[in-house]
């Protein structure tokens, strides 16, 4: 497996479990590849979720370079 499929399936893992941590609370939740690294947007109305999905990022991948690029903004 390439490093570009192998960063795809780890957007696909930290995607899915950013979903299940927070319950889908996060809107438009996107986890994407950027140079070698995953950044992951959305936008929530608390800090708490955005938190949520650093912890369920994490836990998802051990060693891969992260960005959480979450907005956390009132409807």
């Amino acid at each position: 497996m390439d490093d570009q499929a192998c960063l795809q399936e780890h957007a696909h893992r930290v995607e899915q479990a950013i979903r299940q941590m927070t319950g889908g609370l996060i809107r438009g939740l996107q986890v994407s590849s950027h140079n070698n690294s995953l950044v992951v947007t959305g936008t929530t109305d608390r800090y708490y979720h955005k938190q949520l999905a650093t912890r369920a990022a994490m836990q998802a991948v051990n060693d891969q370079t992260l960005k959480n690029d979450i907005v956390v903004s009132s409807r």
